[in-house]
């Protein structure tokens, strides 16, 4: 198969596994865009080398936060905490800061069922790094080995 085939496939995958659950988007270059408890996500899929196509999973956890290095650090320990490692993406220049978790991994030959349940638990990472941040004082830092 083609790399363009295989991405396809794969994508095709991802949304049988998500339109379970979730209303899906799809733009003209098959990339899949769905929302779950008002946080949106952007599926997309690459072929890295023969063998290898990877899915890559974005959701926007929170936009506007107001700056603060000790949040921010905490979240990043939050999410480093989470299953399957996603990683948080804090960016501005104006002051505020977003928060974005993603997540990358080998996903050719997983079936709908396996791709639906790794779906079911980032989502739900999502959800529990943007409730923390709802909290601030529950994702302070915990040891003192992240204080600047």
């Amino acid at each position: 198969m083609t790399e363009a085939a295989n991405t396809a496939a794969l994508l095709g995958r991802a949304r049988d596994a998500l339109e379970a659950y979730h209303e899906v988007r799809v733009d003209d270059e098959g990339v899949l865009f769905f929302e779950h408890s008002g946080i949106p996500w952007m599926v997309q899929a690459a072929q890295l080398a023969e063998g290898l196509v990877v899915l890559s999973l974005m959701c926007v956890v929170a936009v506007n936060l107001p700056e603060d290095t000790e949040l921010a650090l905490s979240a990043i320990e939050r999410a480093s905490e989470l299953p399957f490692g996603g990683t948080p993406v804090i960016s501005r220049n104006d002051g505020k800061m977003d928060m974005t978790l993603r997540y990358e991994f080998p996903a050719e030959g997983l079936s709908k069922d396996a791709l639906g349940t790794l779906f079911g638990i980032m989502i739900g990472n999502s959800s529990k790094l943007r409730d923390a941040l709802a909290a601030p004082d529950l994702l302070r830092p915990r040891s003192p080995r992240h204080r600047a």
